[in-house]
């Protein structure tokens, strides 16, 4: 029957029912087929909101939005610009580092392509980038978002698999940092062969990098104060939500004075509606979840996985395909809630560190946000640049193969992951 009803739910997707809808139906029909109360699908469904971590997401959603209406993302630009624009392909260059400046404050990819690539797809084409190339490389640094701290998916996975989210968090800087320098060799390989007319605007000039860290400085400080309040114990992960908030709009209305009174209340209303989606979603996929537990699916797809192997890393190979799969065709909050339940008691049996395991599916499933037919931010970069999504794709594939050697390193490196937590949060 769970079969039956994940093909059901897989169907109504691929007809453009929303997400949460279709999740919900299938696992309403769940219960009429078996007979089980209804009072079921209130209980599942608001048990889980209840929930002090995911307070955190709105919150991070919100400093995102301020961020990027006050200023803060074109003086990350222009610093990351001053650094290394001046070099061969120095705009494709800014493009990761401003990415990896921008990944420390909001913790979505989302918010990283919408906000940072609006300057940089700009920028790269004024330049004589070709388009489809800079919505690719805009497209494959967002996904560097989620993985450095802080970061929406983690505060997920956080709660549904039980594991420290402070040191999710830790785990994901240096993938995040390897990601950024595997993007930026591919760059380098890449940049002469597909943008023939790239006129280099920026001249170097010390004074000039100096002028903009002065002005980028505040903006800057704000991962410092994010990370450090977390590795140093002063705040948890949800607090440091309502700092990074607080300190987002000091910085954008008293420093930069870029954000008026009057943008206020459209960036609640625009948070409000994307944590309404995302509450749907979150409860409707509690509900599905529950229906795959009564039908003991995560032991099934447990004893089936190590009747093939019992070697972990052969396992993990297996496990990191099949996210793939699912970061391609489900949205990353939905395949978090899903299927983390289903693989934490195999990684469990395998004796792999949660912590690592929770880095490496993050990974996977933003991988999937840059790759069609579902990746939201392929489809956003693409938009910015005003290119077909196949084209944009295409010139990612470099990107993309530079994005699986990431992944292949800190599936087996795990120091790569655990060094850090293991060192400031024991």
């Amino acid at each position: 029957m769970a079969l039956a009803l994940t093909i059901l739910f897989i169907v109504l997707t691929f007809i453009k029912i929303p997400i949460a809808f279709s999740i919900g139906i299938s696992g309403f029909i769940y219960l009429l087929i078996s007979g089980s109360p209804l009072v079921i699908v209130p209980q599942q469904m608001t048990r889980v909101l209840d929930s002090f971590p995911l307070l955190s997401v709105p919150l991070f959603l919100l400093a995102g939005s301020l961020m990027n209406t006050g200023g803060i993302t074109v003086r990350i630009f222009n610093f990351a610009n001053s650094i290394v624009g001046f070099i061969k392909g120095g705009l494709a260059y800014v493009n990761v580092i401003a990415s990896i400046i921008f990944s420390g404050m909001t913790g979505t990819a989302i918010s990283d392509a919408a906000g940072l690539g609006v300057i940089e797809i700009k920028a790269m084409t004024d330049a004589g980038y070709e388009p489809d190339y800079s919505a690719a490389i805009t497209s494959a640094s967002a996904t560097i978002g989620p993985i450095i701290p802080p970061s929406v998916p983690a505060v997920i996975f956080g709660v549904y698999a039980g594991v420290s989210i402070g040191k999710l968090f830790i785990a994901g800087i240096i993938p995040g940092l390897l990601l950024g320098l595997t993007l930026m060799v591919t760059i380098y390989f890449t940049v002469d062969k597909k943008n023939k007319n790239v006129k280099i605007k920026t001249e170097f000039s010390f004074k000039k990098i100096v002028k903009n860290f002065i002005i980028a400085f505040p903006a800057l400080l704000t991962p410092v104060i994010i990370i450090g309040g977390i590795m140093g114990g002063i705040f948890s992960p949800t607090e440091a939500a309502i700092v990074a908030v607080i300190y987002a709009f000091l910085v954008s209305f008293f420093i930069y004075r870029e954000l008026k009174l009057s943008d206020i209340l459209p960036l609640f209303i625009e948070c409000i509606v994307i944590t309404g989606i995302i509450s749907m979603i979150i409860a409707s996929a509690t509900l599905f979840r529950w229906m795959l537990a009564t039908q003991h699916v995560p032991m099934a797809l447990s004893n089936f996985l190590t009747n093939i192997t019992t070697n972990k890393w052969v396992l993990l190979f297996i496990i990191n395909i099949i996210l793939l799969g699912i970061g391609m065709i489900l949205d990353v909050t939905t395949s978090l809630i899903l299927f983390v339940p289903i693989f934490m008691p195999l990684v469990t049996k395998l004796g792999i560190d949660p912590i690592h395991f929770g880095v490496i599916m993050i990974f996977n499933l933003m991988i999937g946000l840059s790759t069609p037919p579902m990746g939201s931010v392929i489809y956003i970069s693409a938009e910015i640049a005003k290119q077909p999504v196949g084209k944009v794709f295409k010139a990612m594939l470099p990107f993309f193969i530079a994005l699986l050697v990431a992944l292949f390193l800190i599936t087996y490196i795990p120091q790569l992951v655990t060094w850090l937590p293991d060192m400031f949060m024991k």
